[in-house]
């Protein structure tokens, strides 16, 4: 693998995201993000089977993540840690791969992780994507 990008470097230079596991509701966790990625300038795509084929703030829902037209940079993910192997395939499925896969605060799996990053793919593990946009925010605003 190459060398990693650091958190700023990623989230100044990754603009398309998929959200897996959108859920609609504005007290949903998964829906707070979403808008706070939208708000902060990224081209955000959300994923979810049950509610594919609708708009969550005038964006596509998607079944799957290789169903996503065009190039993913970072999915972020909000699936329970014991349900994520469940989406290496749709993940490696995705063409070109995302060049990072994000598990949001309290998700990890190092077998899935290990998984997607021997095909090239940076995995970041339990760590809020819009917690490190606030601490980096100089360096990727700046």
């Amino acid at each position: 693998m190459k060398k990693p990008y650091t958190i700023p470097e990623i989230l100044k230079t990754h603009k398309r995201i998929a959200v897996l596991g959108l859920k609609p509701g504005h007290m949903e966790v998964s829906n707070q993000i979403f808008h706070f990625l939208i708000d902060k300038g990224f081209d955000v795509v959300g994923v979810n089977p049950k509610f594919a084929g609708t708009y969550i703030a005038h964006k596509p829902v998607y079944g799957t993540l290789s169903e996503i037209p065009g190039q993913v940079d970072i999915v972020d993910v909000f699936r329970a840690s014991e349900h994520l192997h469940l989406h290496v395939d749709d993940i490696l499925g995705m063409n070109p791969l995302p060049g990072v896969v994000w598990f949001q605060q309290g998700i990890s799996s190092e077998e899935v992780g290990a998984t997607l990053e021997a095909k090239g793919i940076q995995v970041i593990q339990d760590y809020c994507i819009a917690v490190a946009y606030s601490t980096h925010k100089p360096e990727i605003e700046g």
